[in-house]
């Protein structure tokens, strides 16, 4: 029998569901150091896992990976002959007992699965990392493995590659409209920012775009300099460099927080900021029950007060209490 080195994570949901996983993600790969821990997930995450964890991918949406959702599916497909390497599979993709999981059963029959919920329930009342460990408890070692993990990463988020450097980036948008601070106050913020002199990027996607006014694009393009990010490798490029980010609840978010940015977070009642804050060294959360009511005095003063940090030194750039 050939030697099964493989960690499989299987993943398909939005960018901040895909972040809160890499905490596990990381417990593997020290929990099995000489084994391969691979997402199988879309392209441009999974690259983005690469960059930040040291991690392997491979494209979900290449290959044969889609057979797993077919009946006939068999050892030939090339892509899933990867799982016959397999020590471990873990799946947020799938239920305990459908096609998928019954072929992954049949595929790699000494592999050690684990079919996880992505996204906790109503009510609960920890953090989705929590929520992912807690899934795992009947698997002790791995249980084990996982909590320092989370620890650490809440201390000093994970990898390598933030560095500063390059004033305050901003992300004003969100894959939902109502985790959206109102896109005037972020047009204020980022006036204020100018006329105080501090350098800002504002970052936005396609949906950003779909979602303004040519009127509202140009107002952002007068105050402060609008990257548009061309991929997921781009915004982590903007994020590593950023003395402070500011953004609503979504995926860039979670990103720059792991990877230690100063991280402010918007957030109101659409959010519950102790569920899907993000982790990080240095990371705060802004919440109101109306997310409209933040006011740009108070965030422009928090960016302040972490620039102000930053320039005192390194020892006194640190994390929070959350309101």
């Amino acid at each position: 029998m050939l030697p099964r080195r493989n960690i499989l994570i299987f993943h398909s949901g939005a960018l901040g569901d895909f972040v809160v996983t890499w905490p596990l993600a990381v417990a593997l790969g020290r929990l099995h150091p000489h084994s391969r821990v691979m997402y199988i997930v879309q392209s441009q995450k999974g690259k983005l896992a690469e960059r930040v964890l040291g991690v392997e991918s491979r494209d979900v949406e290449t290959g044969q990976w889609h057979r797993l959702f077919a009946t006939d599916a068999t050892p030939a497909d090339a892509s899933l002959r990867t799982l016959a390497g397999a020590q471990r599979v873990v799946s947020f993709v799938a239920d305990s007992d459908g096609v998928w999981t019954n072929n992954v059963r049949r595929l790699a029959p000494f592999a050690d699965l684990h079919i996880l919920e992505p996204r906790p329930r109503e009510r609960y009342t920890q953090h989705v990392t929590q929520f992912i460990a807690d899934q795992l408890r009947e698997d002790r070692v791995l249980a084990a493995s996982v909590g320092p993990i989370l620890r650490s990463i809440a201390d000093r988020g994970v990898g390598t590659t933030w560095r500063g450097g390059a004033g305050v980036v901003l992300h004003p948008g969100a894959g939902a409209i109502e985790k959206c601070w109102p896109v005037h106050h972020w047009i204020e913020l980022c006036n204020r920012l100018k006329s105080n002199h501090i350098t800002t990027r504002v970052l936005i996607g396609e949906t950003e775009l779909e979602r303004w006014s040519v009127s509202v694009l140009q107002q952002f393009e007068a105050a402060a300099q609008v990257v548009r990010t061309k991929d997921l490798l781009h915004l982590h490029a903007e994020l590593s460099t950023a003395d402070v980010f500011v953004g609503n609840d979504s995926g860039p978010g979670h990103v720059a927080g792991m990877i230690g940015a100063p991280t402010l977070t918007l957030m109101g009642g659409a959010s519950d900021p102790v569920v899907w804050r993000p982790l990080g060294r240095c990371v705060e959360v802004v919440f109101e029950d109306r997310l409209e009511t933040i006011s740009v005095d108070e965030v422009y003063d928090r960016v302040k007060r972490v620039l102000e940090a930053r320039q005192t030194g390194p020892e006194n750039d640190t994390a929070t209490e959350e309101d």
